[in-house]
């Protein structure tokens, strides 16, 4: 009885830890410019920057592939705590989605000089009001995409 039931721990444990590695490469391949299974994704994830009297922030930028210079929508992904642009982009296979649906992700970085978690810090008074703190940041972040590619104002996520 002991021997089996050690059998099944030991099997279930392995299958889980070839997933674990399968899940991992499939994301660090989405970071790299690849797609689930190893194929070439064309777009660009760009490391970019953006500062205002705000302060800076680093952010990621997706632009897919088939973005020709016609207006296409921008969503704007803000992370959790504990989390990067690239957790964030890998995680929910957003990149993914902008190459198939042709549209261009931002993803701001918060640092752990804001917040020790890099949460963003919505409840902060001082991060709240328009165009000011992080508020002020991550309009900027959103301005600057849309003065550098042809972004439908009307679809800004």
């Amino acid at each position: 009885m002991r021997h089996s039931f050690l059998a099944e721990i030991t099997r279930r444990a392995e299958g889980l830890a070839r997933h674990l590695r399968d899940a991992g490469q499939e994301a660090l391949g989405r970071l790299r410019g690849t797609g689930s299974a190893g194929t070439p994704v064309s777009g660009r994830f760009l490391d970019l920057t953006f500062g205002n009297a705000g302060g800076q922030r680093a952010y990621r930028l997706y632009v897919p592939g088939g973005y020709r210079g016609r207006p296409v929508p921008l969503v704007v992904m803000l992370h959790g705590c504990t989390q990067s642009p690239e957790d964030f982009a890998a995680g929910t296979g957003m990149n993914d989605v902008a190459e198939a649906e042709t549209f261009l992700v931002a993803y701001p970085a918060q640092t752990a000089a804001a917040n020790q978690a890099r949460c963003w810090n919505w409840f902060s008074p001082a991060d709240q009001g328009r165009d000011r703190g992080e508020t002020g940041l991550i309009a900027g972040i959103t301005r600057a995409v849309m003065a550098a590619y042809a972004v439908d104002p009307r679809r800004v996520y």
